[in-house]
């Protein structure tokens, strides 16, 4: 990120900071909201070192613009609604969640700022060097029974491109869990291995004539990609297609650098608009402002009345670490069966706050810092969120270092895990089982058994 860029989103920052404190006065709101601008402005001043990553490793962007979104942007609808979620039993320990927040940020900023600086000198160490480019070269052999395989299960299960799902009230999916079954996590896998078998395709291209016609064929391959993640979900989820679409977007700057900007652009707004399209279905609403309450807002970004709910289940409930087996289990594939899911902190949650229906196991997102409470207590709250972002700069290290065809699943890791700490454990989890393990042993396989040329470079 340009030092320009920096300097106004840190503008912002501070700005918002005494807007709260204003509109806190105004409304009479006896939580102190404001502090989390505040303390937020000014770890982002003190940590300058991450400046220089923004932008170019997917797991480190995504994590700051879902802190500014959490701890700066809702704060202030917060203090500007002077309401606060109705999902809650009570508001009893708004402010000690305030507190825990605040000290969840510091964690996971200092946790960012050392790995920034380690990032930073290994990057100068290795300057002067000589790196290996490895090129791979995939059999047409492999290619044409990949190809063969996709037709044959697009042939015998021909719902799986389901486009009338876009417009389908009741297609949207926000237990973030659902993929149908193995078809369709095979079906995920290799449509997305093809398409990065042919944006590669592109690259060659363009290596050899630079003809910017092969970036503009990227990006519709791109687009195409985002549209058949989209629709090949029996239930839409919002979650998935966005971390596609930012994971292409990532995978395409760095193949093209000289267009990173129009690259971007071009591909979030049809991104968005999908996820805003299955926004309004989900909620029913017609306008975007609609959308952004203060009870969807607390759910979507892990606000203070979430924590509050998962401080009060704490207290009211006789839950703790052993809890913990059940959240790692809960979404594991044929393990799960075995397990008690009304043991698991999301189930005791939505129980809590009475949104359990059906066999259901309700509909609220237990924030990460509240289990990590519950789990190990206030002083270690922060635990689970350092590890996520520990995890999250470990994949950005291997996206920058990886083939072309691996640096999609790192930077689908990476900015997985940089979405964590607004999500859960158990969330994450799930995705891990059903999701990244199968992507990964996908690549990685298809890698092992292809062709390769090292080509050596200097860093």
């Amino acid at each position: 990120m340009g030092k320009k860029y920096f300097i106004v989103w840190e503008i912002v920052n501070i700005i918002v900071s005494f807007l709260c404190m204003i509109l806190s006065i105004r409304n009479n709101i006896n939580y102190n909201f404001y502090l989390l601008p505040l303390v937020f402005s000014l770890l982002f001043f003190i940590c300058k070192n991450l400046k220089n990553l923004i932008g170019k490793y997917p797991g480190i962007t995504v994590c700051l613009f879902v802190m500014f979104m959490r701890y700066v942007i809702f704060p202030l609808i917060l203090c500007k609604s002077g309401n606060l979620s109705i999902y809650a039993k009570n508001y009893n320990n708004i402010n000690w969640a305030i507190i825990i927040m605040i000290y969840e940020m510091i964690a996971i900023f200092l946790t960012l700022e050392i790995s920034t600086k380690y990032t930073i000198k290994f990057n100068k160490s290795k300057k002067n060097r000589k790196k290996e480019e490895i090129k791979i070269r995939t059999p047409f052999i492999i290619v044409l029974i990949i190809v063969i395989l996709l037709g044959g299960i697009y042939i015998t299960n021909t719902n799986l491109l389901n486009s009338t799902a876009i417009f389908a009230k009741d297609s949207i999916d926000e237990s973030i869990t659902d993929t149908s079954g193995m078809i369709k996590i095979v079906w995920q896998c290799l449509t997305t291995w093809i398409f990065i078998f042919f944006i590669n395709i592109q690259k060659k291209k363009y290596d050899k004539s630079t003809d910017n016609k092969y970036i503009i064929f990227s990006i519709i391959l791109s687009l195409c990609f985002i549209g058949i993640t989209y629709i090949s979900q029996s239930r839409i989820s919002r979650w998935y297609t966005l971390v596609s679409a930012v994971s292409s977007i990532f995978l395409l700057r760095v193949l093209f650098p000289q267009k990173k900007k129009s690259i971007t652009i071009i591909i979030i707004v049809p991104a968005i608009i999908l996820i805003l399209i299955a926004s309004f279905l989900k909620s029913g609403v017609n306008s975007v402002f609609d959308l952004i309450t203060v009870t969807s807002g607390d759910a979507y970004f892990a606000g203070p009345v979430s924590v509050n709910n998962a401080i009060g289940l704490a207290k009211s409930c006789s839950v703790g670490i052993t809890n913990i087996i059940y959240d790692f289990f809960n979404n594991m594939p044929i393990v799960n069966h075995f397990i008690k899911s009304g043991n698991s902190t999301v189930y005791l949650y939505n129980l809590y706050l009475g949104r359990i229906f059906s066999n259901s196991s309700g509909d609220q997102i237990i924030p990460l810092v509240g289990q990590s409470y519950i789990f190990f207590g206030w002083i270690l709250s922060p635990l689970l969120s350092v590890v996520s972002i520990i995890l999250m700069r470990i994949a950005d290290k291997q996206f920058f270092y990886a083939t072309n065809y691996m640096k999609y699943v790192w930077a689908f890791i990476s900015i997985w895990f940089g979405l964590e700490t607004i999500l859960n454990m158990t969330i994450n989890l799930s995705w891990i089982y059903i999701r990244i393990i199968p992507l990964f042993i996908t690549f990685w396989f298809i890698e092992k058994i292809s062709y390769k040329q090292k080509i050596e470079k200097r860093m």
